[in-house]
């Protein structure tokens, strides 16, 4: 078991070329993340494979 209690689910996808990645709208709205919603990105590292990961999260407070 890693740092999380495992994946929901995935995706697969490119960067742009700019270092930008859009996350496609099923995937936000599975989580509940409204389309305005003010989040907080972190890189983390996962426990047990020692991959870098980025982690999105509501900040702190929001109440969408």
């Amino acid at each position: 078991m890693g740092l999380y209690e495992g994946g929901l689910f995935k995706v697969s996808r490119k960067l742009d070329g700019k270092g930008r990645l859009q996350l496609p709208g099923d995937f936000r709205e599975a989580v509940g993340f409204a389309l305005d919603e003010e989040v907080e990105i972190a890189a983390v590292m996962l426990k047990d494979s020692k991959k870098a990961a980025l982690m999105i999260t509501r900040k702190e407070g929001n109440t969408k």
